[in-house]
């Protein structure tokens, strides 16, 4: 938890709201302690004042990325694919270099858009997806070789994945894309069963939080203690988690990189707003 890369903040009314509500949170958690303990009669509705708080933060969470969405990007791509999903060298005067080596980065600076970073992230998550098919052509789709990643274990494959098709991180930002996009392939590893939606709506989801945790964690915003963040933890994620479910398409032929990662962007809008407005689901109950 928290960003390994100093970042001072967002200078931005949602993300100024979404610390506040944090900021409530954790002052409410460090009130009841030391009633816990204390067997007096629960309350109607014991998890109501939580929920509102939580419901208040993902919803100024959501809004401040929506914002940052909006914005322009110079340069950004019109149609996300496996070749502009990698990471490039940024050169003096403007430029980037394409390249397939993990010490480039994709950008100088933050350029915080979800669609572009989800695009990035289901890459590295597509990747993981064909390594455990041992899909040696979709792996050659995104610059990667079968032959090299079975011969490492399990932590270099996903680093080895992580830096060809994420690189280096710049920004806080970028670090915090790669931990969700860690997150996703852990549990593509570990559920080998999780269809290609549900990928995609665990990457959703891990990216909503990372990225607030890079605002939340910011020296602009609250100096979080430890257990400020186990909390957040306990109680932001598994909220942010059980609201990125989407209505899963019937099916399950598995998409190329290229398809996959054009279903995660086009889907992106559709799990925020989901995870915003109480509209998420999910056919698998």
């Amino acid at each position: 938890m928290g960003t390994q890369l100093s970042y001072g903040g967002s200078s931005s009314a949602p993300w100024d709201a979404a610390a506040a509500d944090a900021a409530a949170i954790d002052d409410g958690s460090a009130d009841s302690v030391g009633t816990e303990a204390s067997p007096a009669a629960p309350s109607a509705k014991p998890n109501a004042p939580e929920d509102a708080a939580l419901e208040s933060l993902v919803g100024h969470i959501i809004q401040a990325l929506d914002a940052h969405e909006r914005r322009p990007i110079p340069g950004a791509p019109s149609r996300h694919t496996p070749t502009s999903a990698r990471p490039s060298r940024f050169t003096p005067g403007g430029s980037s270099v394409r390249s397939g080596t993990g010490k480039f980065v994709s950008t100088p600076r933050s350029n915080r858009s979800a669609t572009q970073s989800i695009a990035r992230g289901a890459a590295a998550v597509s990747a993981g997806s064909a390594l455990a098919r041992r899909d040696a052509a979709a792996l050659r789709d995104l610059g990667l070789n079968l032959d090299e990643l079975v011969t490492l274990s399990a932590r270099e494959q996903n680093q080895r994945i992580l830096d060809e098709l994420l690189g280096a991180p710049g920004h806080p930002d970028d670090e915090a894309l790669r931990r969700a996009a860690l997150a996703t392939l852990k549990e593509v590893a570990k559920n080998p069963e999780l269809t290609q939606d549900e990928q995609i709506d665990h990457l959703l989801g891990s990216y909503v939080y990372e990225q607030a945790l890079v605002e939340l964690t910011s020296s602009k915003h609250r100096n979080f203690s430890k257990e400020a963040l186990r909390t957040l933890d306990k109680s932001l994620k598994p909220y942010i988690f059980r609201r990125a479910r989407h209505r899963a398409a019937a099916g399950n032929r598995y998409l190329s990189p290229a398809l996959f990662i054009e279903k995660a962007t086009s889907l992106s809008a559709v799990v925020l707003k989901a995870i915003r407005s109480h509209e998420a689901g999910s056919s698998n109950g």
